[in-house]
């Protein structure tokens, strides 16, 4: 059996990260019967300072899933280490899972040359490629990838695209000449939930890193002029002080019929019950490769409220919920008021329709088959 090593900076069980772990689960699950499957990993969370409890660093551990898991420590995340456990593992492929990570991209590309020639190495930019991320520590962004386009690394390594866009995105960087395949992310189906909606009465659902790339300030501005008794649930990371700071003060202009909740980082199975109690999903993000959260809340059978730089489109056609030009925020704030005026019966359709857009998403998708092209699998 070949060896699948992936390399990601968060894995099972972290989670402040949000999709990235998601996919990787997903993933790894999907070809557990074709791979000898090794995931090499930080120690800790997104923004931790201390690792993972009842974990033991820097060895290999087996998990319920029969993936071989390495949890390394920030010592021992450097250019020989990392050099050491590619060399013992020795795989047929070398899955990078990330464009700008220090210790689990950039360190594996610079050591390609002192590795055997027989390694397939893929990299999945994960939508870091996207302007409305590129926008964000730029410089440093854009230093890497001219970098990398100067070694020629894009010759020398294939790209796992996950749309169409990010097919275009790497090409734009690495020229026509770059070799991909596009092949989705793996979505974990969910099981419907009912849940019990009154007229002008509305549950709305925000899980994403607090980040301005996020949109989270934008959808609490969208909020200020509705006339339902409304509550607002966030969840997510904070990543930039400031930029809560800023949503901290819109919240407080909030009207007093609109409540707020910030939940912090939960773990994927909190979420997962949050999403089943809300009625409406709502993420006007700046930009999105795939969005979990966005598939998880439609496969509950939840209408989401998206912006239209997501895979996620004509929804409102779908009964689905709405996806909506960011530059129309009296769109933004009409839908909301159109599911707060939802009674029971018009509310189980919508949510019905988005459940029913999630299974026919996993079932026209063939992922087994796809990934095992990607990654050239001829298993049966």
């Amino acid at each position: 059996m070949q060896k699948l090593l992936i390399l990601t900076d968060w894995f099972t069980p972290a989670y402040k990260a949000g999709g990235p772990v998601r996919s990787i689960e997903n993933l790894a699950r999907l070809l557990k019967d074709d791979f000898e499957i090794f995931i090499l990993t930080g120690d800790r969370d997104l923004g931790d300072r201390h690792p993972f409890e009842g974990i033991t660093p820097d060895a290999w551990i087996l998990s319920d899933h029969n993936h071989h898991v390495r949890y390394v420590s920030p010592g021992k995340q450097n250019r020989h280490h990392i050099k050491k456990i590619l060399l013992d593992i020795a795989p047929d492929i070398l899955y990078l899972n990330s464009m700008y990570s220090r210790s689990f991209t950039l360190l594996p590309l610079s050591l390609l040359s002192s590795l055997p020639p027989d390694i397939r190495t893929i990299l999945c930019p994960r939508g870091m490629l996207k302007d409305s991320a590129l926008q964000y520590k730029s410089l440093k962004k854009k230093l890497f990838l001219y970098l990398m386009k100067f070694l020629h690394l894009g010759r020398r390594i294939s790209f796992h695209a996950t749309d169409s866009q990010e097919a275009a995105d790497i090409r734009k960087w690495f020229g026509r000449q770059a070799k991909l395949t596009i092949v989705p992310n793996v979505p974990a189906l969910l099981d419907y939930q009912r849940c019990s909606k009154q007229e002008n009465q509305l549950r709305v659902l925000f899980v994403g890193r607090i980040h301005p790339v996020k949109n989270l300030k934008f959808a609490i501005e969208t909020l200020q002029h509705t006339n339902a008794k409304l509550h607002f649930e966030i969840i997510g990371n904070i990543e930039d002080e400031k930029y809560w700071q800023e949503c901290s003060e819109v919240i407080n202009q909030l009207p007093s019929n609109v409540t707020v909740k910030f939940s912090g980082a939960l773990p994927h199975k909190s979420i997962i019950r949050a999403l089943t109690d809300c009625h409406l999903f709502y993420l006007p993000t700046q930009g999105e490769n795939f969005g979990h959260a966005i598939f998880e809340a439609l496969s509950v059978g939840r209408p989401v409220l998206i912006s239209d730089q997501t895979p996620w489109r004509t929804l409102k056609e779908q009964n689905a919920g709405h996806d909506i030009t960011l530059n129309n925020k009296t769109e933004f704030a009409n839908y909301v008021g159109e599911v707060a005026a939802m009674h029971q019966a018009a509310f189980d359709l919508s949510c019905q329709a988005a459940h029913n857009l999630a299974k026919h998403y996993i079932s026209s998708h063939h992922f087994l088959q796809k990934y095992r092209q990607l990654f050239g699998c001829t298993t049966d």
